[in-house]
């Protein structure tokens, strides 16, 4: 079986506040879905900060009805989890929630998984670093000891989280790996942005993975990094979970470059080549070298 593992899309940031960058967002989640089709998946999952704001605006709320809709049609369920961007800090009602309610996607619940044949998806919206002990760690294992005591050992099962794991970041992580529930084939992430993977014993050398997001963050510096998500194929033993990353190919092209002075002529006729070059208006952080001047006093 074939499941999708997007995450982090911040569907209505505007990069600069421009128009243009808030469309390319729009358009690398579609380039996503498309290919999550043509790759015949089974699922998709969303693993968090779906939307970059709790409170959306209406072209970005539009372009993920649009898209869950086509993916309803194919009949391609999608399995969601809220990120910090997804959550309201008034406590309001969640705007994914409506899409739950529509029938167009299905809200991951830590103690009622969702099923697809033979596959259980359960998962936990993001917790704060101050919760993590009461939303996270205890509820695990709870968790834990349920799906110990599951006797069909033919389901396979996923764990959804939005959250950071130190053993990949330190400072930026709120768990551990060892902190994570054993009995899961598959541990689907979000919240890193960069494409991240790896066995650990402690999970019996099951799969952590975060996909990265789709396109440059808020807090990330302009860079020709490649985005995209990743392809599961939870068909076999948990030891042999495998995973394909997709490149997202219509991503804006990304470029930071530094100036000599001295060959200011040379350096500014190559940029004009590349961005002629491009389809879409080039995305560049351009830095100027001071020139040196050797001053007598």
């Amino acid at each position: 079986m074939l499941i999708s593992h997007i995450s982090d899309i911040h569907l209505g940031y505007a990069q600069f506040n421009l128009q243009e960058r808030e469309e390319d967002l729009y358009a690398v989640f579609e380039e996503s879905v498309e290919k999550s089709i043509h790759e015949h998946v089974e699922a998709i999952i969303l693993a968090g900060d779906i939307f970059h704001n709790p409170k959306p605006n209406g072209a970005s709320i539009i372009k993920l009805a649009r898209e869950l809709k086509k993916l309803k049609e194919k009949s391609i369920p999608v399995y969601f989890i809220l990120g910090e961007h997804d959550i309201s800090r008034t406590n309001d009602v969640p705007l994914l929630f409506l899409f739950h309610n529509l029938g167009l996607a299905k809200r991951l619940r830590p103690d009622s998984p969702a099923q697809i044949k033979d596959l259980l998806i359960y998962g936990f919206n993001k917790e704060r670093r101050s919760n993590v002990e009461n939303g996270l760690i205890k509820p695990f294992k709870k968790l834990e000891k349920m799906v110990k005591n599951d006797e069909d050992k033919r389901v396979k099962k996923i764990l959804v989280l939005h959250q950071g794991l130190a053993d990949f970041n330190k400072f930026a992580g709120e768990i551990s790996a060892s902190d994570l529930p054993l009995g899961f084939d598959y541990y689907a992430m979000g919240h890193y942005h960069d494409h991240i993977q790896k066995r650990f014993s402690q999970l019996e050398n099951h799969l952590v993975a975060y996909p990265g997001s789709l396109d440059l963050g808020h807090n990330e510096p302009i860079s020709d990094a490649e985005k995209g998500f990743l392809i599961v194929d939870v068909s076999n033993s948990p030891e042999n979970v495998t995973t394909q990353w997709i490149n997202i190919e219509k991503r804006r092209p990304q470029i930071s470059y530094s100036l000599d002075y001295d060959e200011l002529d040379k350096h500014l006729k190559y940029l004009l080549d590349l961005s002629l070059k491009c389809q879409k208006k080039l995305n560049s952080n351009l830095k100027l070298k001071e020139e040196k001047m050797d001053l007598k006093v």
